[in-house]
């Protein structure tokens, strides 16, 4: 394995040469050396991939789910007043808006008798960022909520 796959993995990943050298059960030295432009020795290069690739299936998998949503100001305006007006937070208020659309979307695909477009896996939405900088009703709404 080429030394420049394995330090872009590296970076990638933001490991340090310590968190390398503890997954991989080496020195700090022998990862720096893996980074180089020698490599990976050819007689570990495979086993060194199924660690990575190990590693970034294990990441992917304790993501949380995250909706990120980029709204106009407007819409941000509008959706934190609704929120507010709910008594309810604005990431809360948008969870239970998701909720409500999806469960009458899947009555309505009861209803027409035809299957819904969806995997069948039921999710929960872990967390929602809902922040534009600078927005002066979220300042407000921060200030008043101290």
């Amino acid at each position: 394995m080429k030394g420049k796959n394995f330090a872009d993995w590296l970076d990638k990943t933001a490991m340090t040469l310590s968190e390398a050298a503890g997954l991989f059960g080496t020195s700090e030295q022998t990862i720096y050396k893996w980074r180089s432009v020698r490599g990976v020795p050819p007689s570990k290069s495979e086993w060194v991939r199924k660690v990575m690739a190990e590693h970034d299936s294990n990441e992917i998998q304790s993501l949380p789910n995250r909706i990120i949503l980029e709204p106009t100001r407007e819409q941000w305006r509008e959706w934190g007043k609704a929120a507010l007006g709910s008594g309810m937070l604005l990431d809360e208020w948008a969870v239970e808006a998701l909720d409500e659309a999806a469960a009458e979307a899947l009555d309505e695909a009861a209803v027409e008798d035809e299957p819904a477009h969806s995997t069948g896996v039921a999710a929960t939405i872990a967390t929602t960022e809902l922040f534009i900088p600078g927005d002066p009703f979220v300042e407000d709404f921060v200030r008043r909520d101290k």
